[in-house]
């Protein structure tokens, strides 16, 4: 299952934990839209209950694998640059980890610093990050991961880079007003 803690703010290696020591709860995460949930058999995810639930009723008819590793993906290094900078999508984001490991971090709109939530995920972990909402992905030290990734119809892998346009864009004030908060 999926750790979280806020992040410490540092700067340094990326794919360091960067935990400052405290953490965040299941309950604060669902609070910002995050679900979480984990999947033991990743061979036959296919056929899991919470996997099907996505496919067969919540509409994600498309899907594919990603893995992210220096070897396996191409233009590599403006990639992980790419997914690390701060953006938000227009649908929600949802990934699979079927093989190896990283750090999902997503702004806390619910704090008056609008913090950083570092979530750590793992083999076996399924992460749903709201549209609208700002968030960034690494690999960890191991830099290797392997991501199913599904999607509503047409796969759009369009992010949007914080800014001012973006944060006035519609699904980042759909995903403020659920929240009861202007960030």
């Amino acid at each position: 299952m999926v750790k979280a803690w806020y992040h410490d703010g540092g700067d340094g290696n990326k794919r360091l934990p960067h935990s400052s020591d405290e953490t965040v709860t299941m309950e604060t995460l669902q609070k910002i839209g995050v679900k979480c949930d984990h999947i033991l058999d990743v061979v036959n995810y296919e056929m899991n209950p919470v996997y099907r639930q996505l496919v067969d009723h919540d509409g994600y008819d498309y899907n594919d694998v990603i893995t992210i590793h220096r070897d396996k993906l191409p233009d590599y290094e403006n990639k992980i640059a790419q997914f690390y900078t701060e953006h938000l999508h227009t649908e929600d984001e949802v990934r699979f980890v079927i093989e190896g490991s990283g750090f999902f971090d997503i702004r806390d709109c619910q704090s008056a610093s609008d913090r950083w939530i570092r979530i750590a995920v793992n083999v076996g972990d399924l992460i749903i990050l709201p549209g609208g909402s700002y968030h960034r992905f690494t690999t960890d030290v191991d830099d290797f991961i392997t991501l199913v990734r599904l999607f509503r119809g047409k796969p759009v892998w369009t992010g949007y880079n914080r800014s001012n346009p973006t944060d006035e864009m519609i699904e980042r004030q759909n995903y403020l007003q659920l929240q009861g908060v202007s960030c």
